[in-house]
């Protein structure tokens, strides 16, 4: 097991003083967490006082903040980083492997912005777009007046934009799309 540098300070004014390394767990007097990976310090929320003690000396307490810091990790590595690349970003409720992709383009109603070979199962289809007035709206967006509203639908493998009529053809969008596929085995129980 890797070993976990447990370090506990009196406020955030004094995380200066300690150098970042790669496997800090720092706590603050006033109950604020940080993770040293590999060269950043990462902020997180929650802490962990209810699990361990001030010395973490233990194994108990060494798994506790590794598993802690396993977390965080993959949260870094996989779920806070986008791309217009298919991803693979974890593991779905069946045990298939999930996968991201960011589109980015312009267009509106019925565009085709994504085709996903070997679609199993969509997850999550979410993003903005700009109008014809130059705001940003969200996506899905359901607005009392047609013309605001704005969807995102799968048919087969085929990822198409649904937009009312304050959008056009040079409208810009990011959406972001979390997907399983078909060739992927599914873990049964």
């Amino acid at each position: 097991m890797a070993k976990v540098n447990f370090k506990r300070i009196e406020t955030d004014n004094d995380l200066d003083d300690i150098e970042v390394q790669d496997g800090n767990f720092i706590v603050t007097g006033n109950g604020k967490v940080y993770i040293d990976y590999g060269s950043r310090r990462l902020a997180v929320g929650g802490s962990p006082d209810l699990e361990m003690s001030d010395t973490s000396t233990n194994s108990i307490q060494n798994k506790i903040v590794k598993r802690y810091i396993d977390n965080i990790k993959n949260k870094t590595d996989k779920n806070f980083n986008f791309s217009t690349e298919e991803q693979e970003i974890g593991t779905w409720i069946d045990g298939k492997t999930l996968y991201r992709k960011v589109c980015h383009g312009t267009g509106w109603d019925n565009t085709l912005i994504a085709k996903i070979n070997n679609l199993s199962q969509i997850v999550s289809m979410k993003g903005v777009i700009k109008s014809i007035y130059n705001q940003w709206w969200n996506i899905p967006n359901y607005f009392a007046e047609l013309n605001y509203c704005t969807s995102i639908k799968c048919d087969k493998d085929e990822v198409r934009l649904i937009t009312g009529a304050f959008f056009n053809e040079n409208s810009e969008y990011f959406i972001t799309i979390e997907y399983t596929k078909i060739n992927d085995e599914e873990v049964t129980t």
